[in-house]
């Protein structure tokens, strides 16, 4: 067994401080698709740029600010309303066989930025929106052992320069959403194994060039 799945069940938490009150989510998923976060009001602060303010005092818009009833002109209006830190935990048993072989955790698509703790050991960092975050566990794993897992996402835009009202993050179009889509999932590897391979071709020439990056140096 060379993959072992992170889809399921995990505690969950907001805010600045982690703290796991009992709260659970499933993964892969959204905190807007799990009806996680704040309910949308007419006091709800968005990613995306308020071009029309009319929305806030037309009586024609009256009854769209009712509890109940919010709907933007806008804006997707989703059930609820989160941009924060959220924490997400759980315990995944790494069989003995892993030992001794680079094991690493891929999250395809976090939103925004993510931190990795594995046992309590802080393993790195990562904000990319257009590749999965990958991260190698394997000088802080306990093989034949449950580990716990600790995922920290942040979805501010503020370290994140994708400019204003970026589709990748606003509300106008995708949302800004928390969570962790796609899949997840812990890889064994042989310790020395092809990290990364890029392909040229020249048509011209009729020929390829490859360059492979391995995760040992050979020479």
């Amino acid at each position: 067994m060379n993959r072992i799945s992170l889809d399921g069940e995990w505690a969950f938490a907001v805010g600045d401080t982690c703290r796991f009150t009992g709260d659970k989510i499933l993964l892969p998923g959204s905190m807007v698709t799990r009806g996680k976060g704040d309910a949308v009001t007419d006091k709800t602060i968005w990613t995306g740029s308020t071009y029309d303010s009319t929305y806030y005092f037309s009586p024609a818009m009256a009854p769209f600010r009712e509890k109940g009833n919010i709907k933007y002109p806008f804006f997707l209006t989703p059930g609820t309303h989160y941009v924060g830190n959220a924490w997400y935990e759980r315990d995944v048993f790494i069989p003995a066989g892993y030992a001794g072989k680079s094991v690493l955790l891929h999250l395809e698509r976090p939103h925004i930025e993510s931190q990795l703790w594995v046992n309590g050991v802080l393993v790195g960092a990562d904000s990319s929106l257009v590749a999965p975050h990958i991260y190698d566990i394997s000088d802080v794993m306990r093989p034949g052992y449950n580990n716990t897992l600790r995922v920290r996402v942040y979805n501010g835009v503020d370290n994140v320069c994708v400019g204003p009202d970026s589709h990748s993050v606003t509300d106008q179009t995708q949302g800004n959403w928390n969570g962790i889509a796609g899949y997840m999932y812990l890889e064994a590897r042989p310790k020395l194994h092809v990290a990364d391979m890029q392909i040229f071709p020249d048509v011209a020439t009729k020929s390829i060039k490859v360059r492979m990056e391995f995760s040992q140096d050979l020479s």
